[in-house]
């Protein structure tokens, strides 16, 4: 192939590529979504507070949560 031909060639691929990547960055989320707060979550998190609920573990492994992921939920629900 010529030089111009494989410029050519070589451009086109480069505006693709661009391409994509706005069309990419012009998404709304980025990475996993954020677990929501649940009803289940809020009645089981108030026996916590009670002490009903023994520990955070308890909490976590009643919800099918992680430990984690229980201290974030934990953290958004108290500045809400």
């Amino acid at each position: 192939m010529s030089e111009i031909g494989q410029t050519l060639k070589t451009k086109g691929i480069r505006a693709k590529k661009r391409g994509g990547i706005t069309i990419e960055n012009k998404k709304e989320t980025r990475g996993r979504q954020p677990t929501p707060i649940s009803k289940d979550f809020i009645k089981y998190y108030e026996k916590y507070k009670v002490r009903e609920v023994a520990s955070k573990v308890e909490l976590a492994d009643m919800l099918n949560i992680s430990r984690p992921t229980l201290d974030r939920l934990i953290a958004k629900y108290e500045r809400l």
